[in-house]
């Protein structure tokens, strides 16, 4: 049984016996990535990746390829998309599972510049499908948006060309204007995250750029429907301020600052306008 397998490689402290490799378990644990065993696919399949790509790197460049490949496909990364359902573990983490490749790939560059590039075509387009935003639920955590914010984290910091770096700025703001419930478990944190720590303080983009970007949040309050309307804005406006409040750590110029606080407003139906 893969779990009772699993619990002891992590009393090992997840290293594999000289006996073993990682073909042994990869198979197994690929089927069950997506398990609604949450100690299973959280605690140790999960883990276990994270101790195999990044500490231990039991991965060579040719099966990173070939995880990568797998991760990507219909049967993972979107098995059963555009619905909620179970499947959005297996999706979820397979994006997750990415993110640790992608960190991987930062310091060990092993794939090619147009694999790098249909990688972020590819997690843009499972951002913009995945439909299912349950945070918390009875299996564990779901939570596909902050896992996509994850991946989009490492995938900028991975040296991409600018016009890549602008497709996943449309991407952040398309998902975030679609999303036609409240994100309840700080997804917004998470894609706050690399706005601020790759595009702002890295300047990835110029303010200039990233201004015009942030002044499109401005069109949420056009949106017809009246709940859909509703819930984005009020996600965009946790959003802004996630990203506002994090800038009092980096010596950011007061326009800039403004520019976020005139899109709160301009969001915010309970701002007090004085005379």
């Amino acid at each position: 049984m893969l779990k009772t397998r699993l619990l002891k490689i992590k009393n090992n402290d997840f290293k594999l016996k000289e006996t073993e490799s990682i073909q042994d378990y990869l198979e197994d644990i690929l089927v069950h990535i997506g398990d609604l065993d949450s100690e299973l696919r959280d605690d140790l399949i999960y883990t276990t990746f994270c101790y195999w790509i990044d500490v231990y790197q039991y991965f060579d460049k040719e099966s990173l390829n070939q995880l990568t490949d797998t991760l990507i496909s219909k049967d993972f990364l979107f098995k059963n998309i555009g619905y909620v359902n179970d499947d959005v573990f297996t999706r979820s983490f397979s994006v997750l599972t990415l993110g640790l490749i992608l960190n991987y790939q930062k310091e060990n560059p092993f794939l090619e510049t147009q694999k790098l590039i249909h990688l972020s075509e590819v997690l843009l387009e499972y951002l913009d499908k995945e439909i299912d935003y349950r945070g918390y639920t009875e299996h564990g955590w779901a939570h596909s948006i902050a896992h996509s914010a994850d991946a989009i984290h490492h995938l900028l910091r991975c040296h991409l060309e600018k016009e890549d770096n602008h497709r996943i700025l449309t991407g952040i703001f398309n998902k975030l204007k679609t999303i036609d419930k409240p994100l309840t478990a700080d997804e917004y944190e998470r894609l706050a995250t690399p706005i601020v720590e790759e595009f702002i303080n890295k300047k990835l983009l110029s303010q200039t750029e990233l201004t015009q970007w942030f002044e499109q949040f401005e069109k949420i309050v056009t949106l017809e429907d009246t709940l859909h309307k509703f819930n984005a804005r009020m996600n965009v406006r946790h959003f802004i301020r996630s990203i506002y409040f994090r800038l009092d750590l980096i010596e950011t110029p007061q326009s800039f600052l403004d520019v976020l606080t005139d899109i709160e407003r301009t969001l915010n139906p309970y701002h007090i306008v004085t005379e």
